[in-house]
């Protein structure tokens, strides 16, 4: 099951594969799906989101494992507190949710485990 979730993140990843990247409100929505399913049942829509944002999620740490990152993030920390991570730093920055969800990923983990600032603020 994991890796069938790893394949369609990485997959989520490159918009060639013939959809546009997922853009910050649609993947607030997704992610916001993984802390829902801590006090609701779902139905298979959001089922869908929910694992979609693990995905998405699972294929950025895959790749941020590859090389040098701009982030630290604990190997300890499971996707579902990572969503949590995502989802908190999206409703308190909605000014941003017109970017991609890598980059929104990317700038919340920046924010809770900085690292280098190679990265522009």
């Amino acid at each position: 099951m994991k890796k069938f979730i790893l394949f369609f993140g990485i997959l989520a990843l490159f918009p060639s594969y013939g959809r546009a990247a997922v853009m910050g409100t649609d993947f607030l929505h997704k992610c916001s799906m993984v802390i829902k399913s801590d006090t609701t049942n779902l139905t298979d829509g959001e089922y869908d989101d929910l694992f979609f944002c693990e995905g998405f999620l699972e294929g950025v740490n895959y790749i941020l494992g590859q090389k040098e990152a701009a982030v630290s993030v604990p190997e300890s920390i499971t996707i579902g507190q990572q969503a949590r991570i995502v989802v908190k730093y999206m409703n308190q920055h909605p000014e941003q949710l017109n970017l991609d969800g890598g980059s929104l990923f990317l700038l919340a983990m920046r924010e809770s485990y900085p690292k280098k600032s190679i990265l522009p603020k």
